[in-house]
């Protein structure tokens, strides 16, 4: 990436949430971001970041007054979207609109239903004349469900239609893991720059590039990357897991799934130093194994909530609040 900024030279670069997949990131994942971070600004790039679902802005300690006058800007609050960020490129007579909304975390509102009000009276303030660019964190019609919008919004109940992106001359969004061109608006998720999930071959990294020359006149590219770790996930008893573990390499990034419960702590120990980048050992649910002695065949959560009322009250739960229970689950 740093290359492409540097072979590039764009005027912006905008990172559309996700900074970290974690509220606070180790120390040395931190002192790496920030080195990223000033050598993008010896290039001579602004940098914007939208926050995602986990990130904080104060945790990566970029909360300081610096961080604007280095050209930084950051966006935590969806409803700064309704002010846009107005800025010209170094070798443009025209100047863009930038409205920038982040993963919106106040309010009553379902933060996908916040999100589309927002945009919709953004589409009511903008200037059609103008070059006017989306930049957010964002689901859209079309891009599929993402976990981090909850089970509230159900498919074909799309937070942000089509027809909302249609007023813009651009739409780069942020939120989805791969990259993704939605039918009809230019509207692009450029996906993460790393693995986020298990996959059997790292594909799809990208990094995208928007040429805009004017209104009307907009250029798109993909410059593919390939990730030097690829996430693994290992499934298998402890004799299984420790064998395919050998074989992978040492920069492989490893996810554990043991389907023993009751492992020796030495066992245990070497499963967690079996690579020097072991992510995470699993072991089987207990739900799952309440599930399976069941006889009943209840789903395990409305299962373990049964018996917690039987042991909280000393009764049984009724029928309806039963039935309306295994409805719910239905919905999940």
């Amino acid at each position: 990436m740093i290359n492409l900024v540097r072979d590039l030279n764009p005027d912006v670069l905008v990172v559309a949430g996700d900074v970290f997949d974690q509220r606070r990131p180790p120390d040395d994942a931190l002192a790496l971001f920030h080195d990223t971070l000033n050598r993008l600004l010896e290039l001579g790039t602004i940098v914007i970041f939208l926050s995602g679902p986990l990130d904080d802005f104060r945790a990566l300690h970029l909360g300081a007054r610096w961080v604007r006058e280095a050209g930084i800007y950051l966006f935590d609050d969806a409803t700064q979207v309704l002010s846009p960020l107005s800025f010209r490129g170094a070798r443009d007579e025209f100047e863009v609109k930038a409205w920038c909304l982040p993963y919106p975390t106040e309010g009553e509102e379902h933060p996908a239903l916040s999100g589309r009000n927002l945009v919709e009276k953004v589409v009511q303030r903008l200037d059609p004349s103008q070059v006017n660019l989306f930049l957010g964190y964002a689901w859209s019609q079309g891009s599929g469900r993402r976990a981090e919008f909850g089970r509230l919004v159900q498919p074909g109940g799309q937070p942000l239609e089509h027809r909302l992106l249609d007023f813009f001359d651009l739409s780069a969004l942020g939120g989805r893991h791969e990259p993704l061109k939605l039918d009809g608006p230019n509207a692009y998720y450029s996906g993460s720059l790393l693995c986020y999930e298990p996959q059997a071959e790292q594909t799809n990294r990208s990094v995208t590039f928007y040429d805009v020359e004017g209104k009307n006149r907009l250029y798109v590219e993909n410059f593919t990357l390939r990730s030097r770790r690829s996430l693994k996930v290992l499934d298998g008893s402890w004799e299984e897991l420790m064998e395919q573990g050998r074989q992978l390499r040492n920069d492989d990034l490893i996810v554990l799934r043991s389907e023993e419960e009751n492992l020796t702590p030495e066992q245990r120990a070497d499963l967690r130093i079996l690579g020097p980048n072991i992510v995470s050992v699993e072991f089987p649910s207990p739900l799952l194994e309440e599930e399976k002695s069941t006889e009943s065949g209840l789903p395990a959560l409305v299962h373990t909530f049964k018996k917690f009322v039987r042991e909280s009250t000393g009764d049984e739960l009724g029928e309806d609040a039963l039935q309306l229970l295994l409805e719910l689950e239905k919905d999940i």
